[in-house]
């Protein structure tokens, strides 16, 4: 299920991969921390993600697919293009 309404913000999706990219999976908790978010807004994200089949879960634990790996190094490889640094 596409979510049309949702526009995910750049910075936001950085500070997920680079969280992914010290785990193999993480759990709901450590993705919360790591966005920097509130919750119901960090949900929206999540929900995204899985509708996206960027990343998959058990209920709890989150992992990425090999979509989710490409798109999140897109994402770091945009954020250093934009900024000259990796900085979220």
């Amino acid at each position: 299920m596409l979510m049309k309404s949702f526009d995910p913000d750049i910075r936001v999706l950085c500070r997920l991969a680079e969280a992914f990219s010290n785990a193999i999976s993480l759990k709901k908790t450590h993705l919360h921390l790591a966005s920097r978010l509130r919750w119901d807004l960090f949900n929206k994200y999540i929900e995204w993600l899985c509708a996206n089949n960027y990343v998959l879960t058990d209920g709890n634990t989150y992992c990425l697919t090999s979509s989710g790996k490409e798109m999140f190094a897109k994402c770091l490889e945009f954020n250093v293009y934009l900024y000259g640094q990796r900085r979220t």
